[in-house]
């Protein structure tokens, strides 16, 4: 098992290293939407645990305050507090945590604007931005969170989207869950939620736990494999005991995964 990130390295006063070299993206809006596994159910006292107490700086910052990772708290973005406005159950995180992670140790400046739009047990068509509850999700970020940014004084250079959803959809066959999820992505775009430049981020159900579905898996890797340059997919991996949900190491590791593909970082294993 390797290491999550090695703490030796070195940087000049106000640095950080990017795979040896110092990374700015500028300011990223960076959305997640899903069920359960998007809001998060692994547990933040895991985090200590092993394997992911072998990088003690995971405690630290699960006991702080994220300084340049900020989250959608329903009428402003506030700096990323795990144990106050994390998205999640009190006690608990998702993939927010290690999207947040990584930004700290691998941007040199810059904030990361977090905004989660998760339902636990919901279906795909919760999330059809043409009608409610979808069409507020869409509302929330259009129009609250970046006219907040933008009255706030931070210029937005990129926007992306999470999507980490299909457990309730895994009796789906592919074209069921394909065309809703096309349209989604299309409708992102065309409301202004995303730009052309943004990269989609298809979290898929490892095959094997109890809610993979076959046509689930397909639909996205259909359409990531249609539009490489904007659409990727992570495996989610490492469930609690109901098979359903990642523990700590599995949330850890979405959103290690999700900040690779959206960046093109460096893969980095827990």
């Amino acid at each position: 098992m390797a290491t999550a990130v090695a703490d030796t390295y070195s940087a000049p006063s106000g640095a950080t290293l990017y795979a040896g070299r110092p990374f700015d993206p500028g300011n990223v809006y960076l959305a997640i939407w899903g069920q359960s596994n998007a809001q998060g159910a692994a547990l933040r006292s895991d985090i200590s645990t092993s394997p992911l107490s072998s990088d003690s700086g995971l405690a630290t910052y699960d006991a702080g305050t994220f300084s340049r990772v900020w989250i959608w708290t329903g009428s402003a973005f506030a700096q990323l507090q795990p144990s106050v406005n994390n998205g999640a159950s009190a006690g608990y995180f998702g993939p927010e945590f290690g999207l947040a992670v990584r930004w700290m140790r691998e941007t040199s400046s810059g904030n990361l604007f977090l905004q989660k739009e998760a339902v636990s047990g919901a279906p795909i068509s919760t999330f059809d931005t043409s009608v409610w509850p979808g069409s507020d999700m869409v509302s929330r970020a259009v129009d609250l969170a970046f006219p907040w940014l933008v009255t706030n004084g931070y210029a937005i250079a990129a926007r992306h989207w999470l999507w980490v959803q299909g457990e309730s959809n895994a009796s789906d066959t592919q074209s069921a869950y394909q065309v809703p999820l096309q349209a989604i992505i299309d409708s992102l775009l065309a409301l202004g939620v995303t730009t052309i430049a943004s990269r989609y981020v298809l979290a898929q159900m490892l095959p094997g736990s109890a809610t993979y579905g076959q046509g689930v898996f397909d639909a996205k890797a259909a359409i990531a494999a249609a539009d490489p340059t904007h659409v990727k997919t992570v495996q989610m991996d490492y469930y609690a005991g109901d098979n359903t949900h990642c523990n700590a190491r599995g949330q850890v590791q979405l959103g290690y995964d999700g900040f690779e593909r959206v960046f093109g970082a460096a893969h980095i294993a827990t």
